[in-house]
């Protein structure tokens, strides 16, 4: 094959550090990934926010149900090793590796119930983590701001990072708090970072509007606890996070079915209403399948169709989802936002094309964009053959022509795999 690069810029694939196409069970759906390699990433990294499609003690993939439908795909493996042999069944058009992810090996641990792990209980998580380490994940993932982990205790997961550290692993970190205590949160997590030596990777560490002082404070907290906490950030000024999140913390408790008794109880209602503060121009991102003509709509549109206030048309579509929704707030401080981007502790989550674009209007060189893309979370991730255009390296390349993806090739165009720690 001959490829015509004349004019042209060639870069190494770009590597998306936190891919949700897991939790959407895109990668099953949709495994060509079509979306991502039209924007140049020809890796992506899953598992986070303490949900994986492996390891599963029971082979359920009930932690997703806050994201989708788990019944929409045939489980048919427990352990990493057997997902990955799935995996390589099918036309993946993208290199996959994941995580492990603590909420859904805590879950089938403990059936759901919200009490401390026992001390055999723990024995049995850190066999759990090393078998999956030992199978090629990325080390493990916590999402402290979802409701089944938030009142996780700080000793459980410090003892489970002991165990990834012996692996030379990662920790993949939602933060308890992005808002009035972030700071907390931030010094919660390089405590831990710190007492385990384990590299970490804050998750979507964007700054939200009304907290510009929380941040800032926050990222200097960063910039001074070492070189090895980082935080994914992406160039979209929203964010995308479960509905049932934007209730207030006290109707977080159980799983969907207990949120959504609680939302329904008249006795709870009033002061509910009085409590949720929710944006009209919050956009409905991910829904059921039966409610597809909503995907798209603002939460606006919707109370406006129903001639319902903004507080009880959320609630409405709580109702009609069952909890399954997905939304996406324009919430971000774009001020904070464009510079953070640029920042030596940032790694960029998608859109990749428009980070470019970004760079490209702060007169920054195309060869250091491409390596924030490229080399920086190749370095982080552990990724010892990619994110360079080297010999030996795999041959996952990018071809730029007029500030247009041109070209993509994932190992050479032979597709994509899963790859391993």
């Amino acid at each position: 094959m001959v490829i015509d690069g004349l004019g042209a810029y060639l870069t190494p694939g770009f590597i998306e550090s936190q891919t949700e196409a897991d939790h959407y069970l895109k990668i099953f759906t949709n495994p060509n990934q079509k979306d991502y390699l039209g924007q140049g990433v020809t890796t992506i990294i899953g598992g986070h926010g303490g949900v994986s499609l492996a390891p599963l003690l029971y082979g359920s993939l009930r932690a997703l149900r806050k994201y989708i439908n788990p019944n929409r795909t045939n489980v048919n493996w427990h352990s990493l090793e057997e997902l990955i042999k799935e995996l390589g069944k099918l036309p993946l058009g993208v290199n996959f590796g994941s995580f492990i992810g603590h909420s859904t090996v805590r879950r089938e641990i403990t059936n759901d119930a919200a009490r401390d792990l026992t001390d055999a209980e723990i024995k049995v998580f850190k066999k759990i983590i090393r078998d999956a380490m030992d199978q090629g994940a990325f080390g493990l993932s916590v999402g402290l701001d979802t409701v089944h982990a938030r009142r996780v205790p700080q000793q459980e997961i410090r003892e489970l990072l002991n165990e990834v550290r012996t692996d030379n692993g990662l920790y993949s970190v939602g933060l308890r708090n992005n808002q009035e205590d972030l700071v907390g949160a931030v010094n919660e997590t390089i405590f831990l970072y710190k007492q385990s030596g384990v590299k970490t990777i804050i998750n979507q560490f964007q700054p939200l509007l009304g907290f510009k002082k929380q941040y800032q404070l926050a990222l200097t907290l960063i910039e001074k606890s070492g070189d090895g906490l980082f935080f994914t950030i992406s160039p979209e000024p929203i964010k995308i996070l479960p509905a049932y999140q934007l209730l207030p913390e006290w109707c977080q408790v159980g799983g969907l079915e207990e949120m959504l008794q609680l939302i329904n109880d008249v006795h709870q209602q009033k002061r509910l209403i009085e409590k949720l503060k929710v944006n009209g121009e919050l956009v409905i991102k991910e829904i059921p399948a039966s409610y597809h003509y909503l995907s798209g709509k603002t939460l606006k549109e919707f109370a406006d169709n129903r001639k319902l206030p903004l507080a009880r048309a959320f609630l409405e579509l709580l109702n009609l989802t069952k909890m399954k929704l997905v939304v996406a707030l324009p919430e971000i401080d774009e001020e904070l936002l464009a510079p953070w981007l640029f920042h030596d502790r940032a790694l960029i989550t998608a859109p990749s094309q428009k980070f470019l674009e970004l760079a490209e209007a702060r007169r920054w060189p195309l060869e250091k964009a491409v390596a924030k893309l490229t080399a920086l979370p190749a370095k982080v991730l552990g990724l010892k053959n990619r994110g360079l255009i080297k010999e030996n390296y795999a041959a996952d390349l990018v071809l730029i022509k007029d500030k247009k993806i041109q070209q993509v090739l994932v190992n050479g165009s032979a597709g994509g795999k899963v790859i391993t720690l």
